[in-house]
């Protein structure tokens, strides 16, 4: 399996960092920002018509992107509000030392954590489960982004059609195998990292692949220090699925040594985006 790693020394690195963030942005110059990091980035609330909620939109921009007519390449992000915030610096970080090209960054955040605050990823992203009663609201998930959030986003910013990548981690991560399986149109690639699919085993062993043209490329990211708890399932539903070649899915198992359940997504999002967005396609000002 292909892995990649930062060579870049450390003083190199923080050199390209200070000369791309001396790079004036479209916004006000003048208005201090002090989480620069995150970007040239716009947030929207939407109202999902079909699940009558809402959900917070955090949208980074690349630095090109005003000064530009092209489009660009988009990583859309479950759990957002975690997500967004993380890796939206690293990618940054990733243009600056010119280790990838320049990425559109798609957040979408409940706006708080735990079912009090608002935040059904426990349904949203999770298939039907005879041991959680909440899980099972996948489906109508899906048909949100399908028929209400994508559609907007390719609309509203220049998308690539052909470089749009799902990724989501632990529920997020089964969301990924369960949309790559049902709805392969959405993406052209998904990314599930250590998918917790523990409580709904049986359901995706059972899950028959909806076959696109070309197959369906979905990424496992697999934490070496991931919890068995979810290690486990998920390392016999990618032994079945190898086992039975199956031809509407291009299936590659992505190895994350000594990575944890919670934090392999830096890793898993830096191997995936240099595929995406080939360093050469980074900025010379980057």
């Amino acid at each position: 399996m292909v892995r990649h790693r930062l060579h870049a020394g450390c003083a190199a690195a923080l050199l390209l960092l200070a000369a791309a963030c001396a790079r004036p942005v479209a916004e006000d110059a003048t208005k201090p920002d002090p989480l620069f990091g995150l970007g040239d980035r716009e947030i929207f609330t939407v109202t999902a018509e079909q699940l009558q909620r809402d959900f917070h939109v955090l949208v980074r921009l690349p630095r090109s992107y005003r000064e530009s007519d092209r489009a660009y390449p988009m990583v859309f992000l479950l759990d957002g509000g975690i997500l967004f915030p993380m890796l939206s610096p690293f990618q940054l970080m990733m243009e600056a030392e010119r280790s990838a090209g320049e990425v559109i960054v798609v957040g979408i955040s409940y706006g708080g954590l735990g079912y009090s605050n608002g935040n059904l990823r426990g349904t949203d992203y999770t298939a039907p489960s005879d041991e959680v009663e909440y899980f099972g609201g996948v489906h109508a998930y899906q048909d949100f982004l399908a028929d209400e959030l994508l559609p907007r986003l390719q609309r509203d910013y220049r998308i690539d059609p052909a470089r749009r990548v799902l990724l989501g981690q632990s529920l997020g991560g089964q969301f990924a195998i369960h949309a790559a399986l049902t709805r392969p149109e959405l993406f052209t690639t998904y990314v599930a990292v250590n998918p917790a699919i523990h409580a709904n085993p049986a359901y995706f062993m059972d899950l028959e692949t909806v076959r696109g043209d070309p197959p369906t490329r979905l990424v496992l990211a697999i934490g070496s220090e991931d919890d068995p708890r979810y290690s486990g399932p998920a390392a016999e539903w990618i032994d079945a699925r190898q086992e039975s070649d199956d031809p509407g899915l291009e299936l590659e198992v992505l190895p994350l040594p000594g990575a944890h359940h919670a934090t392999s997504a830096p890793r898993a999002y830096f191997d995936v985006v240099r595929r995406i967005a080939p360093p050469e396609e980074a900025t010379p000002e980057s």
